[in-house]
């Protein structure tokens, strides 16, 4: 049954993103590796929690979404990008 599973997995192989492009390798400066592990800590957490809340039915998305985006906006979200944002500019912009 594997083999078969496996096969035909190859089928989509074609399709298969190339994650190397998504975004790509970044240096952060220390100032900026600290800020952001405190950020990405709280952010992700929060996200993974209310994607299975969202997902289990748990939390409705339709009534709870605004208050989800509100939660990441408190949650500094707009620094969290800045950050990934000023990397990628000091690596790769012209």
């Amino acid at each position: 049954m594997e083999k078969i599973l496996f096969d035909a997995t190859k089928l989509y192989e074609p399709y298969r993103p190339d994650y190397t492009e998504v975004l790509p390798p970044l240096v952060f400066s220390e100032e900026q590796s600290s800020e952001l592990a405190d950020l990405e800590a709280t952010i992700l957490d929060y996200v993974k929690q209310m994607n299975a809340r969202f997902i289990t039915g748990d939390a409705d998305l339709e009534t709870e979404w605004e208050t989800y985006l509100k939660t990441l906006e408190d949650m500094n979200l707009e620094r969290f990008i800045q950050i990934y944002q000023d990397a990628y500019d000091f690596k790769y912009k012209k």
